[in-house]
């Protein structure tokens, strides 16, 4: 199948916050077909793991760079999504090559033959990583203000 199938680039009025472009850093699509188990990864989701894969779409590949606290609970998501057909999100910690840790966002449905019978999983990966950073420092420094305020009498 080509790429373009797998991957069919969103439009500007057919895609979520309409007009994205043709590449986006820090955006990836991905499918998982069932079928016959394997992954497809688009060139921008091999670019943002930024982790060598020499095999495009090991997903074990993958598992061993994500947070070892964050791991099972990827796994689990996953499966039960394979599993049950029903749509997919979370967030994990992933070890790359030159950027160091990343915190990447994903989301994935069901794509479905009829009503019934689901034959893959298609997502999306976002690196949220200055956002999650950006939160952490503010809630730092509300909390720092916080225990200022209560060491300090009031005059």
């Amino acid at each position: 199948m080509p790429v373009s199938d797998l991957f069919p680039r969103p439009g500007p009025t057919s895609a979520p916050g309409h007009g994205w472009a043709e590449s986006t850093p820090g955006f990836g699509r991905w499918l998982h077909d069932f079928t016959d188990g394997t992954w497809s990864w688009s060139e921008e989701m091999i670019a943002m793991y930024d982790a060598g894969l020499s095999n495009p779409g090991d997903v074990e590949a993958v598992f061993a760079r994500l947070h070892p606290d964050d791991r099972d609970r990827v796994r689990t998501s996953l499966e039960d999504a394979m599993r049950s057909g029903s749509p997919l999100n979370g967030q994990y910690r992933f070890r790359t090559d030159t950027r160091g840790e990343r915190v990447f966002a994903f989301f994935g449905d069901p794509v479905r033959i009829g009503r019934d019978m689901v034959v893959s999983l298609r997502g999306y990966t976002i690196d949220v990583t200055d956002h999650v950073h950006a939160v952490a420092r503010g809630m730092a420094a509300e909390m720092v203000e916080q225990l200022l305020r209560e060491r300090t009498p009031d005059r």
